[in-house]
């Protein structure tokens, strides 16, 4: 919800301002359960761009995630063949999160 995620998005850049938050702040976007071919993606990536916030890409709607987890798993703990497209999308995301 684009509503809802540039108010948590203000919510969270005003608590850092108001309590001197000692850190520095990092917020990247992801979408889940998405399909980039779609018209609802392109409006989200055009709202994204107004918040100024980086994008780190999107996470398509699979079944692997909620087999992965009902055995307590995620897609770096099987073997790379079996979740190859959901490793290609969370590369950029872990890229990002090397760099922090």
């Amino acid at each position: 919800d684009m509503f809802a995620t540039k108010a948590f998005v203000d919510d969270v850049q005003d608590f850092v301002k108001t309590n001197k938050w000692p850190h520095k702040l990092h917020i990247g976007l992801i979408g889940t359960r998405m399909d980039e071919r779609t018209l609802a993606a392109e409006k989200l990536h055009q709202f994204v761009q107004t918040l100024g916030i980086p994008w780190l890409g999107s996470l398509r709607n699979t079944q692997n995630y909620l087999h992965l987890a009902a055995h307590g798993l995620t897609v770096f703990d099987v073997a790379p063949s079996r979740v190859e497209k959901d490793l290609a999308q969370w590369q950029p995301i872990c890229d990002w999160l090397g760099k922090l």
